[in-house]
């Protein structure tokens, strides 16, 4: 399992970063602990419609990139709009 990486303290949930079929996708997680005290992430699953009464159970994900490095500049991406600055300096035009 992928490195769990802890939003919510409280409910102990949080993401995983992970690599499907050449897909980067940030995928919901949560930790717990088995008897044995070790601690475990487990995905979280979604049902989902994939046809005219047919659905499937996949993970919740949101997917980041095609490429490693696409998934990087995405990330920045993110970065810059929680920071509250532009994507790109180039973007200034005024609308």
């Amino acid at each position: 399992m992928e490195d769990f990486i802890e939003t919510n303290s409280q409910y102990h949930s949080g993401f995983v970063i992970q690599e499907y079929k050449g897909k980067w996708s940030l995928v919901s997680a949560r930790q717990y602990e088995t008897r044995d005290g070790e601690m475990k992430t487990a995905l979280r699953f979604g049902e989902i419609e994939i046809g005219k009464d047919r659905t499937a159970k996949l993970p919740v994900a949101v997917e980041i990139g095609s490429t490693k490095q696409e998934a990087i500049e995405t990330v920045r991406v993110i970065l810059m709009h929680l920071d509250g600055k532009p994507a790109n300096e180039d973007d200034d035009v005024p609308f």
